[in-house]
């Protein structure tokens, strides 16, 4: 739950915003709708993990103050910047969410909405061994050692369900005791001529 200190600079913010003359009326709706719902959120800051296209920002995405956090401070700090009409991104490149330039409502709300959702980190690629669903920021994704083996090291084709995959059987006899045994063969393929004891002159 956001602490009273962090209240009190949302409700300072948005009484900034209701009273600022460079602000449309939509604007001011928008950005004190998103403060409103971040005041009233459990979460309030989350750490900051998310790299920016902008070559000017050297930390993470969202974090202005460059604390390892995106929090209310960094939110404050934004809306200074912009009531300031500043424009551009100044000295704070990592607020520019969207990469087009400038820090402006847009940029803002969809920070405020990665404190509200953050991003959960996790495998995106489907046919990865641990692919998250519910990913929405991609983390390293791990696959079969081999080819022939799925995810749990098994086989993905073991006809027989010897433990052998079907790519490296050995078709032959594999009975010791026959005349043609082939101790390599891992599959009998009803081969083996039986040993017949005798005299063969």
């Amino acid at each position: 739950m956001a602490t009273r200190q962090e209240i009190n600079l949302l409700n300072n913010s948005i009484g900034q915003i209701k009273s600022s003359n460079v602000l449309s009326p939509k604007d001011k709706q928008l950005l004190t709708d998103a403060l409103d719902r971040l005041s009233k959120s459990p979460i309030t800051s989350v750490p900051a993990t998310m790299r920016s296209s902008n070559r000017d920002c050297t930390t993470f995405l969202g974090d202005t103050n460059e604390d390892g956090t995106i929090n209310v401070v960094d939110i404050v700090g934004l809306v200074n910047h912009i009531l300031t009409n500043l424009g551009g991104v100044g000295d704070i490149p990592c607020g520019d969410k969207n990469g087009d330039g400038t820090i402006d409502v847009i940029d803002i709300i969809e920070i405020v909405n990665l404190i509200l959702n953050p991003p959960v980190s996790g495998c995106t690629d489907e046919n990865a061994c641990n692919y998250n669903a519910s990913a929405t920021d991609p983390a390293n994704c791990t696959y079969p050692i081999q080819e022939w083996l799925d995810c749990d090291g098994d086989c993905n084709l073991d006809s027989d369900n010897d433990g052998i995959c079907d790519e490296f059987e050995l078709a032959g006899c594999t009975n010791p005791n026959a005349f043609n045994y082939n101790a390599n063969a891992s599959d009998d393929d009803g081969s083996c001529i039986a040993i017949v004891e005798g005299c063969t002159d």
